[in-house]
């Protein structure tokens, strides 16, 4: 306070007006207490003024262990942030083992599924050892879990390396990036598969070189139901040729066979019959060889009966044993109880007939035939990649010969049309085609059994007819009486004109000829109450023979009308088809199967047609 006024008067002293100096009002004094008095007195230091200083206080703790607890400070921070580290990476250890966890299921599953799987997965290195290979490639190679550790992809399937190059094939995938395409393999039962493969390169450890990724799949089943697929598409095409071709084809050999059959009557002994006899066997064997084309593609009329299949191939061992020969030894083993199948007899004996002919063509030098029905059961995994054949009782007709056998690729083309491996002029290539046709037609299977040098087996399978009963045997053929009256003839092929014209003048009936449907139209309206048959071409011109039918049955619904044609009722347009329950005789006929239908129309008689 002092220090304050003597400041004060030196101003004054000094000239400075004493009124210009401000007047102190704060006092510039220190409040100082000392400690001890506070605690005589009972006073707390929080009640005393602001900025009082005070004396002769004890040292606090902080004050007295301020370094120590610096220091404690800082290490309990250093252990805080350690305890968050270590938690942090406690976490992230765990997520990494979770994560490691659901990778390793991953991987498990991963391993389960390339172990249950179909195709085989390798990995190769570029040498071409196996690194890896999954439990179906040692399943189809028959090999022992992890025997190829160390061996090289040919040495474990040797056959595969001398049709195909593995080290080209993973030369051609490393510089395209990938090489797919089908093989063959050699399975462990000695059966050769055709698989689809894809070869892969992959990234890899250095040390170890590029590495490729080998998958393959069956395809052998889907690659056989191709070629069934291909074969029926080639049948079919023959078929529609066939089919195209019968009308004219028939035609021309119904005039051959026809006015053969008449010289022959009329030459009676002459030595030209014989020469004769031979131009009608040649048309015979044309005309079986149309309707063995017509069989295989479904275009040839069937003549549905219940047959014993034993008693179908015993009424024919004779003419067998006949035709094939005796240097050839024949034994049939029937089936011991009668089951029956629902089928057309004479295409069943042509089925038995074509087999036995090419089983006797196997053994030039002689050898033994084996016949055999029986009936099996096939189940549905019998009958698997076979189309067309379900589950269920079958009729199985196996012939089984010992001649030179066939080789896998005769085997693959046996069935095509025209295919053969006889010499020039001995054989058509129809045989074993009809055979399939005919089966096929009958909800049936054949499967053929070979060896070069071991003989073959053919195996027939037919479905046996459920509440089946025997058909009734047909009658002896009888001879066809004398005709008499007038009969109207519509064919537009002048030959077959004649000829019928001939057939049937010659026994005892007058012929009008009418060359198209409306020329026959106007000879009925003409002649109509002498007319007492009329005999019409399905395909003619102007109007066909449909056509020509549906007038008559308005205007003269009592004449009877036989119809003619070149193709089978099953081949004629729907438009152009006679009605069901009309009769039709198919070219071409013989004489008396012509003479028998009028006979029969005529006299509304049932008579039996000779084969």
């Amino acid at each position: 306070h002092g220090e304050k006024v003597g400041e004060l008067v030196l101003r004054v002293l000094n000239g400075e007006s004493a009124d210009s100096i401000p007047v102190v009002t704060n006092t510039p004094e220190l409040l100082s207490v000392d400690y001890r008095h506070l605690e005589r007195f009972g006073l707390q230091s929080a009640k005393l003024p602001q900025g009082t200083v005070l004396f002769n206080a004890p040292d606090s703790f902080y004050t007295i262990h301020r370094t120590s607890i610096i220091i404690a400070l800082c290490i309990i921070a250093l252990l805080t942030a350690a305890v968050v580290i270590l938690s942090a990476n406690i976490i992230l250890r765990r997520q990494a083992e979770k994560a490691l966890q659901g990778a390793r299921v991953e991987l498990a599953l991963l391993a389960k599924g390339i172990a249950q799987a179909s195709d085989f997965i390798l990995i190769l290195r570029p040498d071409g050892v196996l690194r890896y290979a999954n439990p179906a490639f040692e399943r189809l190679c028959g090999i022992a879990p992890r025997s190829w550790l160390g061996k090289t992809f040919a040495s474990v399937l040797p056959s595969f390396s001398i049709k195909h190059n593995l080290a080209q094939m993973m030369k051609d995938a490393a510089s395209s990036g990938a090489w797919s395409g089908v093989i063959e393999m050699q399975a462990a039962d000695a059966s050769v598969l055709r698989l689809q493969a894809r070869i892969t390169p992959i990234d890899s450890a250095p040390e170890e070189g590029p590495l490729h990724v080998f998958i393959a799949r069956d395809i052998t089943r889907e690659s056989k139901l191709e070629d069934q697929l291909r074969s029926s598409q080639k049948l079919e095409a023959v078929g529609l040729l066939a089919g195209g071709v019968a009308h004219d084809f028939n035609n021309i050999l119904q005039v051959i066979q026809g006015h053969a059959a008449l010289l022959i009557e009329d030459l009676g002994d002459s030595p030209h019959v014989s020469g004769i006899s031979e131009i009608r066997e040649a048309a015979l064997r044309a005309t079986q060889l149309t309707r063995q084309l017509l069989v295989f593609s479904s275009r040839q009329t069937m003549n549905w009966e219940y047959l014993d299949l034993s008693q179908v191939v015993a009424d024919m061992l004779k003419m067998l044993r006949r035709l094939i020969g005796e240097h050839i030894e024949v034994s049939f083993k029937p089936l011991a109880e009668a089951l029956f199948i629902h089928a057309d007899k004479g295409q069943v004996e042509q089925v038995l007939l074509n087999l036995c002919v090419n089983a006797r063509d196997a053994m030039p030098q002689g050898g033994k035939l084996f016949i055999e029905v029986e009936s099996i059961e096939l189940a549905a995994e019998d009958v698997d990649g076979c189309p067309g054949l379900c589950a269920g009782t079958y009729m199985q007709l196996a012939v089984k010969d010992t001649g030179c056998g066939m080789t896998p690729a005769v085997q693959a083309r046996i069935f095509e049309p025209f295919y053969t491996t006889k010499p020039i002029g001995k054989g058509t290539g129809l045989g074993l085609s009809v055979v399939y046709g005919i089966i096929k037609n009958h909800s049936g299977q054949v499967r053929v059994y070979s060896e070069l040098g071991c003989g073959t087996v053919f195996k027939i399978f037919l479905p046996v007819a459920q509440d089946a009963r025997p058909s009734e045997q047909l009658s002896t053929p009888v001879a066809v009486p004398h005709g008499s009256g007038l009969i109207l003839l519509a064919e537009d092929e002048a030959p077959v004109q004649l000829l019928a014209t001939r057939i049937l003048t010659r026994n005892g009936y007058d012929v009008l000829a009418a060359s198209d449907g409306q020329q026959a139209l106007d000879l009925v309206d003409k002649h109509h109450a002498q007319l007492r048959l009329i005999m019409l071409d399905v395909m003619m011109p102007k109007l066909s023979g449909r056509q020509v039918y549906e007038h008559l049955r308005v205007r003269y619904p009592d004449l009877p009308v036989l119809f003619c044609s070149g193709y089978t009722a099953d081949m004629l347009p729907p438009e152009m088809a006679p009605e069901e329950g009309l009769d039709l005789i198919t070219k071409p006929y013989a004489s008396r199967d012509l003479l028998v239908c009028i006979d029969r129309l005529l006299t509304k008689k049932s008579v039996t047609l000779s084969a």
